[in-house]
């Protein structure tokens, strides 16, 4: 069975893959830069975010 920091692990690499995916798609539209930079503002504001919230935040914003 694996350990919690293993598990800790593993959810955070699924969570960048994701948004890896998330800004893969923000750079088809030319928005790449946009969505990363207001990413980091949301979690510079909000410390109880998740990078993953705070990118599809920013991600949803900024593609409508």
């Amino acid at each position: 069975m694996p350990q919690k920091k293993e598990i800790k692990d593993l959810n955070k690499a699924t969570d960048e893959g994701y948004i890896s995916m998330l800004l893969e798609e923000a750079d088809s539209y030319g928005l790449r830069y946009e969505v990363e930079m207001f990413a980091e503002e949301i979690l510079e504001k909000d410390l109880t975010l998740s990078r993953l919230d705070a990118y599809v935040m920013a991600y949803h914003d900024w593609i409508k």
